[in-house]
């Protein structure tokens, strides 16, 4: 329910603040005066799109905050929470939308940021705005098809043809998917062979590349250094084709010394005692390289193995322009174009079985969905018609008819008509072709009144529906207003007629007043005397006659 109004710099209406009651609201006040402006205003809080040209001259912001009171709203409470946007379902909701007239327009959800995109999906669902010739949902068939649906005792079964129906379409499209694929592998049937003999007699695996470069690299360093090891080895032990390595010189030398020893008693020991220690650590030396060499175990014939398996995907690599770690993925998807183009007419009937399977499934679901139209659509045309009696549309015929689509549809297999005859032996004919304005504004307010369940908890708006009706008729339009009110808890009206206006709950009314050669729109609530003197001027018009006067106190009493 919207609780109130604020607007501040919007055309001729530099601040207003109104309150709202529960029941029917209504708005009057002259042609020009700027009920339009209102309208106008409360949109912009709606979400509708932002015109600077609306900011009041000399002014460079404008701002309309709206508040509502939502209750328990679940689609609201879903879309507050996908938008991260925190609100206690007890407390109050407000839309605020902020105009600049040099940058763009802001919008806001309990003062937190949001798209104007966002606001119009909450503005939807807090409200809905009825009028002549405007309300869409009533102009389309996907209009007359949602209103429909929304009286299904089982909502379900709409939302079993929609899943149905994207099951349906998702198994077209993989055919679809399928056939291309094929037709592309048929093309490339020899080239996909040739590529996938060339990658299954390679055979690569994913990290192969990485490790015959570490194999290598090791066996390399393997072939130098064995090499120098036993180079080295043979250095101090000597080998048949030397004349004796470093140990066997060092012996010798040892002995030589050793026999000197008797004429240099005093000098010789410490030095054939050395040369021995060092005999002996050159002894242990040698015979741990030699263990070492032992155990270096290069094959070159493995070198050459590894290098060329290396060199075979680095060449098929370059020559499929992907890394050598590509390489198996490749040679799947070779493998898989090639049993597509081998087993493609499988492949097809395999598809072409799942939307056969889909489409059974979909016709069913729809089959469902249809005959719940079908059943409630009589009894919704008769409430409509029982509402259009009591707005003195007595001769009128209203029927709700099913056609079926041509294709499957992600709302099933019918095309909803709303129809209806005003005159006594005219044919059915589309609703918003066959009514006249007036006509069209009473079918929408007993619409609205006889498929009431649907909105409770909205704000129903009717812009000037009474347009073109007077009389008893506009006494009707006014009590089927007021009664609508009390169904879906709130009505705002803007109205040129007394017998609507003096059904209201809450009475607004707008005057443009010149001030110091400036116009401004004044809005103030109607209480009393007031009220009943603007329910006379609107009976009445400029002069307002006692006569005028007894006959809005009759309309506020009745």
């Amino acid at each position: 329910m919207l609780t109130r109004l604020f607007v501040q710099n919007i055309v001729l209406i530099d601040k207003a603040n109104l309150d709202f009651s529960s029941g029917l609201n209504v708005v009057t006040g002259e042609t020009g005066a700027g009920k339009s402006t209102l309208r106008a205003a409360l949109s912009l809080a709606l979400g509708e799109r932002a015109d600077a040209g609306l900011i009041r001259a000399e002014c460079e912001k404008a701002e309309i905050v709206a508040g509502f009171a939502p209750g328990k709203n679940a689609a609201l409470k879903t879309l507050l929470a996908e938008q991260e946007i925190d609100h206690d379902e007890t407390e109050e909701l407000t839309l605020r939308r902020a105009l600049f007239r040099n940058k763009p327009a802001r919008a806001y959800v309990n003062d937190t940021p949001v798209t104007a995109g966002t606001l119009a999906k909450i503005g939807a669902l807090l409200t809905e705005t009825c009028g002549q010739f405007e309300d869409k949902t009533l102009l389309s068939p996907q209009g007359f098809r949602d209103i429909l649906d929304g009286l299904l005792p089982d909502p379900s079964v709409r939302r079993d043809v929609t899943a149905a129906y994207h099951t349906l379409k998702a198994a077209e499209n993989a055919l679809e998917a399928e056939k291309n694929a094929i037709e592309s592998a048929l093309r490339e049937r020899d080239y996909v062979r040739h590529v996938l003999e060339e990658l299954n007699a390679l055979a690569p695996e994913t990290g192969e590349e990485t490790k015959l470069a570490e194999k290598r690299a090791r066996m390399t360093a393997l072939e130098k250094n064995a090499t120098l090891l036993r180079e080295t080895y043979n250095a101090l032990s000597g080998d048949y084709q030397s004349d004796g390595g470093l140990e066997d010189r060092l012996l010798n030398a040892l002995k030589v010394l050793t026999a000197t020893e008797k004429d240099f008693p005093e000098d010789m020991p410490p030095i054939t005692a050395a040369l021995g220690e060092a005999l002996e650590a050159l002894g242990n030396g040698a015979a741990l390289l030699g263990k070492l060499n032992a155990s270096l175990n290069f094959n070159p014939e493995e070198l050459a193995n590894a290098e060329e398996r290396l060199f075979e995907l680095r060449a098929a690599a370059r020559k499929y322009r992907i890394p050598a770690d590509s390489l198996p993925d490749l040679r799947k998807e070779f493998a898989a174009k090639a049993e597509r183009a081998d087993r493609g007419e499988e492949k097809l009937i395999a598809a072409e079985n799942e939307i056969r399977e889909a489409r059974e499934i979909y016709d069913r679901k729809a089959a469902l969905l249809s005959a719940a139209r079908r059943d409630i659509a009589p009894e919704a045309a008769a409430a409509v018609t029982r509402e259009l009696k009591a707005l003195k549309m007595e001769k009128a015929r209203f029927e709700i008819s099913l056609q079926p689509e041509a294709a499957p549809a992600s709302y099933g297999a019918d095309r909803v008509m709303f129809e209806i005859a005003v005159n006594p032996g005219a044919p059915l004919a589309p609703l918003h072709k066959a009514a006249s304005g007036g006509e069209l504004s009473r079918f929408i307010l007993a619409l609205k009144c006889a498929l009431s369940g649907q909105e409770i908890g909205k704000t129903l708006i009717f812009d000037e529906i009474d347009r073109g009706v007077g009389g008893a008729t506009a006494d009707a339009v006014g009590k089927k207003l007021k009664e609508t009110a009390d169904k879906v808890g709130q009505v705002l009206v803007i109205t040129h007629s007394p017998q609507v206006a003096a059904q209201g709950e809450t009475h607004f009314h707008i005057e443009k007043q010149t001030e110091s050669d400036r116009a401004r729109t004044h809005i103030r609530t109607l209480t009393g005397t007031c009220r009943q003197e603007e329910i006379a001027r609107m009976l009445a018009g400029a002069d307002i006659t006692e006569a005028a006067r007894i006959a809005a106190q009759t309309l506020l009493s009745a």
